[in-house]
């Protein structure tokens, strides 16, 4: 059942990904920010999966799809960031600045490690994917050091 569940998010993720480029709907080229684009909805559980984990699936060929799961989890990830900053902000708020810096140092290297994706070959592709799941690591470990006790 849980192999159905992933595969139906990868589904909804390429399906949200994919759009008339002539119209001007979604898609990479369109001249869009498509890291920031908000993601199809993804089961509780694949949120709570580690990125590590899933990146294993994700062959050469399904780049475009480790992608969409990545960018879903992010969605989540921003979210968080969101709060925490919110947090940061009002009075007595007890998420540091530097622990803020941090978490924007960390989510800036996801996006600079999701955009090797697009250049990978099938021979560094193994070292690309795990660049980006291991910042995803790293940006969800400053999410969670950031937390209030």
């Amino acid at each position: 059942m849980g192999k159905l569940t992933f595969a139906t998010a990868l589904l909804l993720g390429a399906a949200a990904g994919c759009g008339d480029r002539e119209s001007g709907e979604g898609g990479a080229g369109d001249g869009r920010d498509t890291l920031s684009q908000a993601p199809a909805a993804v089961p509780e559980a694949q949120q709570s999966s580690d990125a590590s984990a899933d990146a294993g699936d994700f062959g050469f060929e399904q780049r475009q799809d480790f992608v969409a799961t990545i960018r879903q989890r992010l969605a989540t990830k921003d979210q968080q960031i969101e709060e925490l900053t919110a947090q940061a902000k009002s009075t007595g708020g007890s998420v540091s600045d530097r622990a803020l810096a941090n978490i924007r140092a960390a989510r800036q290297a996801v996006n600079r490690n999701l955009g090797r994706v697009d250049n990978a070959t099938a021979a560094n592709w193994q070292e690309v994917r795990n660049a980006v799941t291991d910042a995803v690591d790293a940006l969800t470990e400053a999410a969670e050091r950031a937390q209030p006790k």
